[in-house]
């Protein structure tokens, strides 16, 4: 396994309210509903970002920007939806 960060793809940092240190999750658009269905304890989210590669580093993401970039993953995107993120 290689340990290096793709940003060639788009990249959302998640973190989880129910945590301080274990609740942040780094993936990309197919993984991030994977990621909300398996870690998600009913207790809410602080925050999902985008990674920005001109800023090298992660940046808020507004709730349209979040729906147009899954809107071709339609699993993630009912999931985002089932959740109030989008």
């Amino acid at each position: 396994m290689n340990n290096y960060l793709n940003t060639d793809k788009r990249l959302f940092l998640i973190k989880f309210a129910w945590s301080s240190t274990n609740g942040k999750f780094i993936t990309d658009t197919k993984g991030l509903g994977e990621v909300i269905e398996k870690h998600y304890k009913g207790i809410g989210f602080e925050y999902i970002k985008e990674f920005d590669p001109i800023k090298n580093k992660f940046v808020k993401i507004n709730k349209n920007n979040l729906n147009r970039f899954t809107s071709f993953e339609t699993e993630t995107n009912l999931i985002l939806k089932k959740h109030n993120l989008i």
